[in-house]
């Protein structure tokens, strides 16, 4: 009998999760997703692309809007570079909304319940890691009240 593939082989990783975390009823919905929470405060999709054969990885870790300092926000860019400060997960910017968002993408071909478990548990550590960074970088701007424009002293 052959090996399950593509959203069959996936779902069958999730169930597996769910089963060690106590859950019977992980699988990823009609639109291959699955939302859960990791470590309480970090929460995470899985969501699986079909014409990629991977697993996407993801999580809102927090917003730019109230960041005005151009040095923090090419920070968040230089983060990127080479997967720096990122542990090879990769920060976007949604423009509409102003989140930051945390993801990789990972061949689902290559996972199995032991290496899922090690991809979200990394993930959930740097995500915690981002969020953060966002919040003091937020709580900074919003406490130096940022320039005051048109003051000449």
């Amino acid at each position: 009998m052959s090996s399950p593939t593509g959203i069959d082989h996936i779902n069958e990783v999730v169930r597996e999760l769910g089963r060690a975390l106590g859950k019977e009823d992980f699988q990823l919905d009609e639109e291959f997703q699955l939302t859960i929470s990791i470590r309480r405060n970090t929460v995470v999709t899985l969501q699986y692309n079909p014409k990629s054969d991977e697993l996407v990885v993801y999580s809102a870790v927090g917003s730019v809007a109230g960041i005005r300092d151009p040095v923090k926000l090419r920070s968040l860019l230089a983060a990127n570079f080479m997967w720096r400060e990122t542990s090879g997960t990769t920060l976007g910017l949604e423009l509409e909304t102003s989140i930051v968002t945390l993801a990789i993408a990972v061949p689902a071909k290559d996972l199995d319940f032991t290496s899922l478990d090690a991809l979200l548990d990394g993930f959930a550590t740097t995500a915690e890691g981002w969020t953060k960074r966002l919040a003091a970088m937020t709580e900074e701007e919003h406490d130096s009240g940022g320039p005051i424009a048109g003051i000449r002293i």
